[in-house]
């Protein structure tokens, strides 16, 4: 009967244990759900930058064409200026794609580690329900022991009763 009493204490001990773990990873999922919008609007603001970059190297780059094509005579200082700007915006752009590739790999790993997290609180909900199960069954034996326990008291009384009854009748 003690056994069974600190059996079902442990039991539920572990089951606080499990809601507490719980708790805190539903926190850590719910810290990396906003970890990872802000890393998305970012990434968000990085492709909107690198589209501008796209754009201002079209745009010199026609810029460039247009001159060249016209026939006219274009200085070689003016050429040499558009030509470096394709290069800053260039590598500039290359920067921010680098940056954009962090950010997209460090998004990737904020959902693998959320995907965890909910393994771990999957996890914990079933460990949660067998521990529950396991309380319930140690319960009915207790409950089944002390019925059977009554019954045989009951029959020893009665068995008492009727040697004594019989005793009586001698």
């Amino acid at each position: 009967m003690i056994d069974a009493k600190r059996r079902i204490a442990a039991l539920a001990c572990a089951r606080q244990r499990l809601i507490r773990q719980d708790d805190r990873l539903r926190k850590r999922i719910a810290s990396l759900s906003r970890e990872r919008e802000a890393i998305e609007l970012a990434c968000d603001e990085q492709r909107a930058r690198v589209q501008e970059i796209d754009q201002a190297v079209v745009r010199e780059r026609s810029r460039i064409d247009a001159m060249t094509r016209n026939g006219q005579l274009v200085p070689i200082d003016v050429l040499m200026q558009s030509n470096r700007c394709v290069d800053s915006f260039s590598r500039e752009r290359a920067t921010l794609v680098a940056r954009l590739d962090r950010l997209v790999e460090e998004a990737g790993s904020k959902e693998s580690e959320t995907a965890q997290a909910w393994r771990a609180v999957a996890m914990n909900g079933l460990r949660d329900t067998i521990y529950a199960e396991s309380i319930d069954v140690i319960r009915n034996k207790v409950t089944a022991h002390r019925d059977r326990r009554v019954d045989e008291e009951a029959e020893e009384m009665a068995w008492m009763c009727r040697v004594a009854a019989a005793r009586i009748d001698e």
